[in-house]
């Protein structure tokens, strides 16, 4: 009947229709650009419509709401995006004037959901759910599938050839390598420990990470780290402790070493993975876990033909420095809110209740050429205004840095660098 609930609810699969009843429920909705507090699904009927699972407290779901509003409306055709969340109406409400990222939307979120989530069940966000004019389910994915291209793709209905987000298998948490069942139901087989690291290929239906954790009854204790670019692979063995402004990839095809940035369109984020993801997954006797970094930096050289290491290189940077007796640049709440418009076109760039990290970050985007590092030693946030406009004209900046007692110089120094480079 339409508008009611079944008394039992059949998740729904891709190649489903949207049963009838589902477009005739009302729901609930904060930030209707009508001032509605409720909708219907059906109201949207005979458009693509993309719901967008995620929290107020997911960072990456809604920094993600701009691009995805910023992608569909370039591609015109009326697609509907309506973000879904099982908070409260005034939750969401307050939330969204008060966040720098979506403060501005119109976008329609349904709140207090417990009905859809039932409809497409899923374990982790970002959780997309991509609808067709015709009402069939044509996709589950991360926002990170949301490109300009992917968007045409399901625009034009012929067959996506997308990762799928699957989540709810037996194996999502389970070791990546196993002994044979059959073999472990044999008496003398019980208690066998399983000593092995290994390499793997994207794996889909496994979850994002598993921490190191104990087995007992086999005596061991597992390191699982699933669908990773392999940089990030190689970073988790080197402690993370080297900038992304300090990593030389010696290879040739540096694209299939570190992921895509979410302003890529030429290729989705879930599919960059499925291409180029790797797992890598190590067992160890209880309580032998201590070098278990220096044992994963070994396994990857060996297994994918690489030479990963920290080296120290002299280079030539651009450095970030501080006279004496510098005028006090630090932030105080005096000074306004907190704001960056350094990647703005803006004639008066802003830099205010951030450290000068965040400004030597946008300025290695910047001057790719060459190395900026921060060589001040200053740590506490500052309130900087820069009046240029264009941060890539070195005169102009150094022009602008002047009165803050700041300037960028040229200087041969050693560096210590993550380096990766093929065999």
């Amino acid at each position: 009947m339409p508008g009611f609930l079944p008394d039992s609810i059949a998740p729904l699969q891709i190649g489903d229709t949207i049963p009838e009843y589902l477009w005739h429920l009302p729901l609930q909705v904060a930030n209707h650009p009508e001032g509605k507090e409720m909708i219907t699904l059906g109201e949207y009927r005979g458009k693509p419509i993309l719901l967008d699972f995620l929290s107020t407290g997911c960072g990456g779901c809604i920094k993600a709401l701009p691009k995805i509003e910023s992608v569909t409306r370039s591609a015109g055709g009326d697609i509907v995006v309506i973000p879904v969340t099982a908070e409260k109406r005034s939750r969401v409400a307050a939330f969204i004037p008060k966040n720098n990222f979506i403060n501005d939307t119109k976008l329609p979120f349904i709140v207090a959901d417990s009905v859809l989530k039932q409809h497409f069940p899923h374990t982790y966000i970002s959780h997309v759910v991509w609808i067709d004019a015709y009402g069939i389910v044509r996709a589950a994915t991360s926002t990170g599938q949301i490109t300009s291209r992917t968007i045409r793709e399901f625009q034009h209905g012929g067959p996506l050839d997308w990762p799928i987000k699957t989540e709810n298998t037996r194996f999502f948490n389970a070791p990546l390598i196993t002994l044979d069942a059959e073999a472990n139901v044999l008496p003398n087989n019980a208690k066998r420990s399983l000593y092995y690291s290994a390499v793997i290929g994207y794996t889909e239906g496994v979850g994002p990470y598993v921490a190191t954790e104990s087995d007992s009854l086999m005596g061991i204790e597992r390191v699982s780290f699933r669908n990773k670019a392999i940089l990030d692979l190689y970073r988790i063995a080197t402690n993370n402790r080297i900038a992304p402004t300090h990593v030389i990839l010696e290879v040739a095809d540096p694209a299939a070493y570190t992921a895509p940035t979410a302003s890529n369109q030429h290729i989705a984020m879930d599919s960059w993975y499925q291409q180029y993801g790797k797992c890598y997954e190590a067992t160890f006797p209880l309580g032998k876990t201590e070098n278990w970094k220096a044992r994963m930096l070994a396994d990857l050289n060996h297994f994918l033909s690489l030479n990963g290491r920290i080296e120290t290189r002299d280079t030539t940077c651009l450095v970030l420095t501080q006279v004496e007796n510098a005028p006090d640049i630090a932030y105080r709440e005096e000074h306004g809110e907190r704001t960056s418009t350094l990647t703005t076109s803006n004639p008066v760039k802003i830099l205010r209740g951030a450290t000068l990290s965040s400004l030597v970050h946008v300025l290695n985007t910047a001057y790719r050429d060459k190395l900026v590092v921060d060589g001040t030693g200053y740590s506490e946030k500052v309130s900087l205004t820069l009046r240029l406009n264009d941060i890539t004209d070195l005169r102009s900046l150094k022009k602008a840095l002047s009165p803050y007692g700041l300037d960028l110089v040229e200087q041969q120094r050693e560096e210590t660098f993550l380096v990766i480079t093929e065999r």
